[in-house]
């Protein structure tokens, strides 16, 4: 497949996702995963394909994230827990 017609589906996936999240207001994860099964089976890629590398590569975006992620939300409970976020926005905010 050319380049041409890559950068033609990659702006056509672009416009799904825009018209999809702006005009629909439909969240913006399912019209990118939307986009992204257009983007796979219009370059060919097959349907059981594009569901794979979809799948794969959210997969490897959870595993390089997913600790950070779960440890600041972890740290955040602790935080909450402990009455600290209250103590500031008292002292933070003057009446």
């Amino acid at each position: 497949m050319s380049g041409i017609t890559l950068a033609v589906n990659l702006a056509i996936s672009i416009a799904i996702i825009l018209f999809l999240v702006l005009k629909f207001k439909i969240n913006p994860v399912i019209s990118m995963i939307l986009a992204s099964l257009y983007m796979g089976i219009s370059c060919s890629l097959g349907f059981m394909d594009t569901i794979t590398s979809i799948n794969s590569g959210f997969g490897s975006l959870m595993t390089g994230i997913g600790f950070p992620i779960g440890f600041g939300i972890m740290m955040g409970q602790i935080l909450e827990d402990s009455g600290i976020p209250g103590k500031i926005h008292i002292k933070g905010v003057p009446r």
